[in-house]
């Protein structure tokens, strides 16, 4: 089998962005910016406070997420017969975000906040054996500048009527 002839292959070099006897250039390496994201994540009642839980989180703003988990395994019975047999549900606050700088003073800043909590109605001492879980899902995209604080969602529990609120700040870090 004879080698394949030079003018055959040059279409599909040319395609790929390959030319013929020239070497790739280089891009000027820029260091990716240092940034700091402070999230709360508070519910109210009305206007009162019910709980607060801040998170900061210190990560570079090239496009690489960055992954928070904190929560507890909350035993949940399975059969109502045998106290013994349980399932564990996954309850708290994950938090996944990244940011990528734009050139212009703005980043580009991606997150998905999950939280999820047992839900107790109000003067119950102790969960029923059938908890209820709530749950929180934002996902979004938003551009700000080093500093800004934005309030990044907010929305309303359809049970409790309690509010959930997430706001953050993206600064650079000096």
């Amino acid at each position: 089998m004879s080698p394949r002839p030079y003018h055959a292959i040059l279409p599909f070099l040319l395609v790929t962005g390959i030319a013929v006897g020239q070497e790739k250039a280089e891009r000027p390496h820029k260091s990716p910016t240092p940034v700091k994201l402070q999230i709360t994540l508070a519910r109210y009642h009305g206007d009162s406070k019910v709980s607060s839980a801040p998170y900061t989180l210190f990560f570079f703003a090239d496009d690489r997420p960055v992954r928070v988990r904190m929560g507890t395994r909350v035993p949940v019975q399975v059969a109502k017969d045998s106290p013994s047999q349980v399932s564990y549900q996954d309850v708290g606050n994950n938090i996944d975000c990244s940011a990528e700088a734009q050139g212009d003073g703005r980043f580009k800043l991606q997150c998905t906040i999950e939280q999820s909590s047992v839900y107790s109605r109000a003067g119950q001492e102790a969960p029923s054996s059938v908890p209820l879980f709530r749950t929180f899902r934002s996902d979004l995209t938003l551009f700000t500048r080093d500093g800004q604080s934005l309030e990044y969602a907010s929305a309303a529990d359809p049970v409790s009527g309690e509010t959930l609120r997430v706001d953050g700040t993206l600064s650079v870090v000096k």
